[in-house]
């Protein structure tokens, strides 16, 4: 059936081709119920297969944005199921509609790839048409010189195929004849169709009149129903009378009782009491000096990574000044060493932010949970007083912002979001925080760079950003901040303007936002960029970075 269906829709798009007359739309009506058919069947062949002709046809009508989803689910399939020729085909269509998309830089590269594939096979039909479209596309360009290459070896493909286009001739004869004969089946499967409609309305009505039934006595069964719990009901109350004077006589016996217990509950709760009071403060202090230690903590590890990376500069430049020997070569291995110092003192960096953020959230968050949490479970099973329930909450928002304050230098040290989400996101949320936590207007656009950059280098990129914008908060009294991400032919262009107060570029290694602008200097460097910046006293700031493309895309 879904063969059928399919044959059909070829056959109207065959017509429209013919005649002239448009038939796209009864085409797509068969095509789409051929698809639907197969995927019930899970038939991965015929799904890829009626998925392409549906593309073709979106393409013939210029419906580029549905033709384009349809051919990139056939290349997906075709991938899966090892069909390289179908591979190479389903690149040439993606190219093609990239072209009729007016993405003409991305239209090359996939007829590119199709070609390459195709040549690789021997397959002739994929070649053959994605050189004619290399051509167009070149010609469309103004690139006279490669069009007419591409061209030439078009030529040489067709002449190869005549033999074939005299049997494609004798087969389109044939499939007029055979048009004739799927137009009679066409009709058959129309008045089948129709009389299937009208036995399903059949059943709808049966079904219909049995629910009717089944709702009637189903009222039935609740008026019975209901009439037994009324009669349940006047015992119960019955009982609920008798229960009640039982209950009476025991109250009273037990007021004497309960008299007794006051006494003996207002000395205890007297007692608990103070020892919750007491366990209060003692959690109280454990907690501060906890802070203490975890600040000791952090401040020592810093220095010592301070110490250490400033032990590795110097011994740098002891081996670069013992190993020169002319003035040009020196200067070629002091940029070398400084470069590989920069690379090995960001990473040793990004190494210690990864484990000092582990370590926070791993040791310390989770006791300042443990802390919290204990505070609350002994507020829940005792009833403190209102003074010191009052410290106890007060405790326990304190706990909650020591562990807010966890959780922001851990992201500041460690961003997660970089790889549970991809560097786009994560810096579209860094743009987002800087909204959130800043009276600065911020305008901001960010192009999709996931896989430009290695894993290794997307943390260089988010530090770029991220130094820019903290450079703008904490020295530019500035009322507005710009940031633009653009992928611009084989580069990543990152700009970040304010208009703020500037400064003296030549002054600026002097002071702390110099030492800023020298760790975003040396990232650009790793990553083989170039850095611009524009400022001067009263004008505002501009940082611009470009960075060539770290991975093929």
């Amino acid at each position: 059936m879904a063969l059928c269906l399919h044959n059909l829709g070829d056959l109207y798009v065959r017509q429209s081709h013919g005649t002239g007359k448009s038939f796209y739309a009864e085409a797509l009506e068969h095509l789409q119920k051929s698809l639907r058919i197969s995927e019930k069947r899970g038939d991965r062949r015929s799904i890829a297969n009626t998925t392409g002709a549906i593309g073709g046809v979106h393409l013939e009508l210029e419906q580029y944005s549905q033709a384009l989803s349809c051919f990139q689910r056939r290349l997906d399939l075709t991938k899966e199921m090892g069909e390289r020729e179908r591979v190479a085909e389903s690149l040439g269509d993606i190219g093609w509609c990239r072209y009729k998309m007016g993405h003409a830089d991305t239209a090359l590269t996939y007829l590119h790839r199709s070609l390459a594939l195709a040549e690789e096979l021997g397959a002739a039909d994929p070649a053959r048409q994605s050189l004619s479209r290399l051509h167009a596309v070149y010609a469309a360009r103004g690139d006279y010189e490669r069009a007419y290459a591409y061209y030439q070896r078009s030529t040489a493909h067709t002449d190869s195929l005549q033999d074939e286009k005299s049997r494609q001739q004798l087969n389109e004869l044939l499939a007029e004849h055979e048009a004739k004969q799927k137009e009679n089946k066409i009709a058959l499967l129309e008045k089948n169709e129709r009389l299937q409609a009208m036995e399903q309305d059949r059943l709808q009505d049966a079904l219909d009149r049995h629910r009717l039934e089944s709702l009637q006595r189903t009222q039935e069964v609740k008026l019975l129903a209901s009439e037994h719990e009324i009669q349940q009901l006047e015992l119960d109350r019955a009982a609920a009378n008798l229960a009640r004077q039982k209950v009476e006589t025991e109250l009273q016996e037990q007021d004497v009782a309960t008299l007794r217990k006051d006494r003996e509950l207002q000395s205890s709760k007297l007692e608990r009491e103070t020892l919750i009071r007491n366990g209060a403060i003692a959690a109280f202090v454990l907690l501060l000096l906890f802070a203490v230690l975890v600040y000791r903590r952090i401040r020592d590890r810093r220095r010592s990574s301070e110490l250490r990376a400033e032990a590795a500069e110097y011994k740098a430049r002891a081996a670069e000044a013992q190993s020169l020997a002319t003035v040009v070569e020196s200067e070629r291995r002091e940029r070398k060493l400084q470069q590989q110092y920069s690379r090995r003192l960001l990473e040793a960096q990004e190494t210690e932010r990864k484990r000092m953020a582990g370590e926070l959230h791993d040791s310390i968050g989770q006791e300042a949970l443990v802390i919290k949490n204990r505070i609350r479970r002994a507020m829940n099973r005792h009833d403190p007083g209102p003074e010191l329930k009052s410290d106890l909450e007060k405790t326990v928002e304190t706990s909650s912002l020591l562990l807010e304050d966890i959780r922001r230098i851990t992201r500041n040290l460690r961003p997660m979001q970089l790889e549970r989400s991809g560097l786009t996101e994560t810096l579209r949320d860094l743009v987002q925080q800087l909204r959130e936590s800043t009276p600065l207007t911020v305008d901001a656009h960010v192009d999709d760079i996931d896989g430009v950059f290695s894993q290794e280098r997307e943390m260089d990129v988010y530090r770029i950003v991220q130094e820019g914008l903290n450079n703008t908060i904490r020295h530019s009294d500035a009322d507005a901040v710009h940031v633009r991400i653009q992928k611009d032919n084989g580069t990543v262009r990152i700009e970040v303007s304010d208009d703020g107060k500037g400064f003296d570029l030549a002054e600026a290694t002097l002071e702390s936002k110099g030492l800023g602008l020298q760790g975003i200097s040396e990232r650009v460097q790793m990553l083989g960029g170039k850095l611009h910046v524009e400022t001067a006293p009263g004008a505002g700031t501009q940082l611009t970075a470009s960075l060539p493309h770290m991975v093929e895309t």
